[in-house]
């Protein structure tokens, strides 16, 4: 079976969504002793690009069994195959912060914790004593049903039938069980905020924002982050630490809405900006927003490019910039753009991955081919970036040069368990007329 179908049947049927803020960087060391009330007092939270990163923070905290406040529209709870469990076992004890990033994703040659699997394997950790999960319904409180939610929870195999048909509502908006014998309780946006008689451990996955967004008019995004963080403010949670997750690595979430996530720790680090006015760039970036969905683009464009001039260093300012242009049809500025917001922040490499897509579609070979250099170097741990880049050589007859990429990733650690026959399709193609 080709590679690149293999790779798409392993996605699809895997269904994982999609690296600290330097991907490989070791998160700061926390104290544990530390408790903070959450938006009242200044807490530096840890940022990672994927969920499945967090626990080498979270299980600093082991021994004092918190909480765990989940913000996210995906509970982390995919089960975890048999064969992985005790390697995973001996990640989430021992691995490094780089262990952690060279095995958390499906778009790795060993992927080990995937992202939909973190909270899972937390508890099999026994991590946490309690979870609370700020799940983004749209409904309205009254018309949550139970019937439904628990069949989304057993058909997704997030729960199993027991645990399921334990599931309760407890009071508007608060369901109320356990999973895997730790209490649970899942509670709409809107619901009265529960007691939490223990310190917490919190996690704001990018997906909550995505679970409550439908546009600027109804939902505008500036709106939802500081409904969020007056929630937390009115909450008064003791606090041992703050894990955020981006998310966009994979194309999972937009990159448009990254910036959500950067704002978000900017406020938990500075509780004050939340009664203060909202910081310039902020601003204008929501107006540019709201003027967008109006079709005021002339105004848009004027708000973008005052904060290009004001604020050179904040990536997000740079990749709206970057989207302006390409609005605007020039598309060499755009990627010399783009090439500065990536290199504030590398999470918007994945840019380059949508760009060589569509490069490849027009026939831009020799474009594309750059864009599969710059996702690479952005990306180390992403075997399929070389592995595009190879095909792409050998239907432009550039052989020699597809040939020494599959030697290359010929020599890598591919996954028993999710790749088991790369090694041999890489060799095949290494000893291909075709190659030769």
């Amino acid at each position: 079976m080709p590679i690149f179908i293999l790779l798409l049947i392993t996605l699809l049927t895997a269904n994982f969504a999609t690296a600290a803020e330097t991907p490989q960087g070791q998160a700061p060391a926390i104290k544990s002793e530390t408790v903070t009330r959450i938006m009242q007092e200044s807490i530096v939270p840890n940022r990672f690009e994927l969920p499945s990163q967090a626990p080498q923070i979270w299980r600093k905290y082991k021994q004092q069994k918190p909480a765990l406040i989940l913000f996210s529209e995906h509970p982390f709870l995919q089960q975890i195959p048999p064969q992985l469990q005790t390697r995973i076992n001996n990640l989430m004890e021992e691995g490094t912060a780089d262990d952690f990033y060279r095995h958390a994703s499906i778009q790795r040659c060993d992927p080990l914790l995937l992202p939909m699997q973190t909270l899972n394997a937390a508890l099999s950790q026994q991590y946490f004593s309690e979870i609370i999960w700020y799940f983004p319904f749209r409904q309205k409180l009254t018309d949550i049903s139970i019937d439904d939610f628990r069949t989304q929870m057993t058909t997704a195999g997030f729960l199993n039938t027991a645990e399921a048909d334990k599931l309760k509502i407890i009071e508007e908006g608060v369901i109320e069980g356990d999973v895997q014998g730790v209490p649970l309780r899942i509670i709409h946006p809107l619901a009265f905020l529960p007691e939490i008689d223990r310190p917490a451990l919190l996690h704001i996955d990018l997906g909550y924002f995505r679970g409550l967004y439908i546009n600027e008019i109804s939902t505008p995004a500036y709106d939802l982050l500081q409904e969020t963080v007056e929630l937390l403010r009115d909450s008064q949670w003791n606090t041992l630490g703050v894990t955020l997750s981006t998310s966009t690595e994979g194309g999972n979430y937009s990159l448009a809405t990254r910036f959500l996530i950067a704002d978000l720790a900017r406020l938990l680090t500075n509780p004050a900006l939340l009664d203060d006015k909202m910081p310039v760039s902020w601003k204008n970036r929501k107006e540019a927003m709201f003027n967008q969905n109006f079709f005021q683009e002339s105004k848009a464009r004027k708000l973008i490019q005052l904060n290009a001039t004001k604020f050179p260093n904040d990536p997000t300012v740079q990749f709206d910039t970057y989207q302006l242009l390409v609005q605007a049809g020039d598309n060499q500025a755009a990627f010399v753009q783009l090439d500065k917001a990536v290199a504030l922040d590398p999470g918007y490499a994945e840019e380059y991955l949508a760009l060589a897509e569509s490069g490849k579609k027009e026939g831009w070979h020799d474009q594309t081919l750059i864009f599969l250099d710059k996702a690479a170097k952005a990306y180390p741990q992403n075997p399929f970036i070389l592995l595009q880049k190879a095909d792409l050589l050998i239907s432009l007859k550039r052989n020699t040069e597809a040939k020494q990429i599959y030697t290359q990733l010929q020599n890598k650690s591919w996954s028993k368990f999710f790749y088991p026959t790369i090694p041999e399709e890489l060799k095949q193609r290494n000893s291909d007329n075709k190659t030769k």
